[in-house]
């Protein structure tokens, strides 16, 4: 089992939130206790969502009389907003969006692991190239350097999901900007218009810096 099966976010205000206080004025503090219990339920699944046929398991978990009340408590989930459903599954948005940010966040972190191993790797290799010429002149060694250095950008982009590029620098902007959630929706986004479009950008930051900018003046239109 890995080390994270059972991991999720949770906002410390959750309680607040008006869609689960409904729930809650209906079943009393088992609401909460049905929510989350159904969170980690849907956690533990691959996509992140729960088959319908798996609702004896799910009434089994929450302590329910019967399936029917089961399926009753989750239709109030869908009615009120806090879970999706189609013809044979229940999800959650919420949970998704926050599953999203945590794999983006896992990438990011193996392509810069992987980024240090070979700058690292490099600079070994340069280190034993000097101590093992040491009477070379300081010209030909400042050539040499340069020669080595071809190829390994200052600030190299890393690849995040298929498609979309960005410096680390780039990507702190993003969630200084965005934070976390909304950075990691915007370059899914991204990443499936330029897989789906076939066209290509210069900067995928400003790119997203634009979409932003027309998204706000879209909301900002005042309606008829």
């Amino acid at each position: 089992m890995v080390k994270d099966a059972y991991y999720f976010s949770h906002d410390a205000n959750a309680r607040h939130d008006p869609k689960i206080v409904t729930l809650c004025q209906n079943h009393k503090i088992a609401g909460y206790a049905y929510f989350f219990i159904l969170m980690e339920m849907l956690r533990e699944q691959s996509d992140y969502k729960i088959s319908k046929k798996f609702i004896p398991a799910i009434a089994m978990a929450w302590g329910c009389v019967s399936q029917a009340i089961a399926t009753e408590i989750l239709n109030e989930m869908v009615e009120i907003g806090l879970i999706k459903q189609d013809e044979n599954c229940f999800w959650s948005e919420s949970l998704n969006n926050r599953m999203l940010a945590l794999e983006h966040r896992r990438t990011i972190l193996s392509e810069a692991g992987k980024l240090g191993n070979q700058i690292r790797w490099e600079n070994h290799r340069k280190a034993n190239a000097k101590q093992s010429q040491p009477n070379r002149s300081k010209v030909k060694e400042s050539k040499v350097k340069e020669s080595k250095d071809v190829g390994i950008p200052a600030n190299p982009k890393i690849k995040h999901l298929s498609a979309v590029y960005l410096t680390p620098e780039e990507h702190a902007k993003l969630i200084e900007k965005f934070g976390k959630e909304k950075t990691a929706v915007w370059i899914y986004d991204l990443n499936n218009y330029l897989m789906t479009s076939g066209k290509k950008s210069k900067s995928h930051y400003h790119t997203i810096l634009v979409w932003d900018r027309r998204e706000e003046k879209r909301h900002a239109r005042p309606t008829i």
